[in-house]
């Protein structure tokens, strides 16, 4: 009976110790690959979920924003002008907004949610000058803190 409880115990213990072990995140396990860590000035993890919540929202708020001065502005017989204005930031909205799916859709091309972390980066060495230098962001896709797929969408040099 005492050689059961003992052994017991040190299931317990074992079981213990290895629930125990801190995991990085992914954000950790890729800076701690990286020598120029610090230049990071953002990196987060985010998911396709959350990027095309985002944007639908955005495009949803642009949408009710123009409405609303529709609405505002319908008894307004010198405002034809105000109505085209409109009409062409709905357009671009609706632009920017399929262009922001199709990157999303890159995204989960190459990406296995079941291994994988997708990470927004802003990268920027600033110049001791001008304090602008090179920037760039975008999406790295990363598999245990190694990136797989690094998908730039703006900046270069003095952005």
């Amino acid at each position: 009976m005492r050689l059961a409880s003992l052994h017991l115990a040190l299931l317990l213990a074992v079981a213990l110790v290895g629930c125990s072990t801190p995991q990085n995140s992914p954000r950790e396990a890729f800076l701690s690959r990286v020598p120029d860590r610090n230049h990071y000035y953002k990196l987060y993890e985010v998911s396709p979920e959350s990027l095309r919540w985002e944007k639908d929202r955005i495009l949803k708020l642009t949408k009710g924003i123009a409405q609303g001065v529709r609405e505002t502005a319908k008894d307004c017989p010198e405002c034809p002008v105000l109505d085209e204005h409109l009409a062409r930031l709905d357009d671009v909205a609706e632009r920017f907004h399929e262009k922001d799916v199709q990157l999303i859709q890159q995204l989960k091309e190459v990406y296995d949610p079941r291994l994988d972390s997708i990470l927004f980066f802003h990268y920027w060495v600033p110049e001791v000058d001008d304090d602008v230098g090179y920037q760039e962001w975008g999406y790295l896709i990363t598999k245990g803190g190694v990136v797989k797929t690094r998908l730039v969408i703006g900046g270069g040099a003095d952005d």
